[in-house]
This record gives structure tokens, C-alpha cells and sequence, in this order.
């Protein structure tokens, strides 16, 4: 159904579709190019494996904390949002997009189909799943996942 780099396209035009619905219009747009420990040399392979992994886009706003996320974690795409609620609580939600793994075969499957491979929240009770089911429908409406 959509390549690679149709997946990343979509998923930073649902990153910029969720910063505006959350008023962050500041963008710093910059690259992941260590990886954590991992560093360059380690991010050249990824690259001439994989493809484009090092694109980070950071929408915030001078007026209030938090902010919306587009970027890899090593060559998987992920969405992020986060927040602070009243109570100055974190409210966290990060979506990763990969092919579905086979154990048995030990390697992505080849089909066009795209699955959610990992999410992290923090403060679910307080919007951190709230955020998952929001990024969760961008995904769905744009038909990157099922």
C-alpha cells in the first residue's frame, strides 16, 4: 500500500496536523545523526540500509510547555506528543510505525502492510491514552494502518 517514504511523509504531515491542533507553531526541524551511544558511523549503515533515519521535527510554543515530535527512533518513525496538565503532571504518548516482525523468520514482513511496533505513555490517567487514541486515528484516517 505505501512505501517507506510515503509512511514518512504521512506521519510528519500528521505530526504537523497535531502540532497546530495543539497551538505549537514554533518548528525546529534538525537531524538524529548519533543515534544515543551509538554514534555516526553507526547511523551511515542505517542509512545505506534502510534510508532516511535521522530527520527530527520539534513543534512547540513559546506560550505554554510541551510540544509535538517527529522523529526515528534508529530507522523506525514515531509521533509524539507531549503535554503538562494543571497539576503539572507529564502527560506523554509516543507512536512507533514499522512492518510487522516474523520470529520464525526472523525479519520484517514484505507485504505493504504497516502496524503500530511500540508505544510508550506516561500518565495515562491523566491524557497519555487520550493522545495514543488521537495519534492512533490520524494513522487509521490516513490509511497507514488498519
Amino acid at each position: 500500500m505505501k512505501t517507506r517514504d510515503e509512511l514518512i511523509k504521512l506521519m510528519q504531515l500528521i505530526a504537523n496536523e497535531l502540532a497546530s491542533e495543539f497551538e505549537f507553531d514554533e518548528v525546529n526541524i534538525g537531524e538524529d545523526r548519533q543515534k544515543g551511544i551509538w554514534g555516526e558511523e553507526f547511523t551511515y549503515y542505517l542509512e545505506r540500509t534502510y534510508g532516511e533515519c535521522t530527520k527530527d521535527v520539534t513543534y512547540k510554543s513559546s506560550d505554554k510547555l510541551g510540544r509535538v515530535n517527529f522523529r526515528f527512533r534508529f530507522v523506525t518513525p514515531c509521533i509524539s506528543i507531549k503535554t503538562y496538565d494543571d497539576n503539572h503532571h507529564e502527560v506523554f504518548c509516543e507512536v512507533e510505525v514499522d512492518k510487522p516482525f516474523d520470529c520464525e523468520l526472523k525479519k520484517h514482513s514484505e507485504d505493504d502492510q504497516w502496524t503500530i511496533t511500540q508505544s510508550t505513555l506516561f500518565s495515562p490517567e491523566f491524557g497519555g491514552l487520550e493522545y495514543y487514541n488521537k495519534i492512533k486515528s490520524k494513522l487509521v484516517e490516513y490509511q497507514i494502518i488498519k
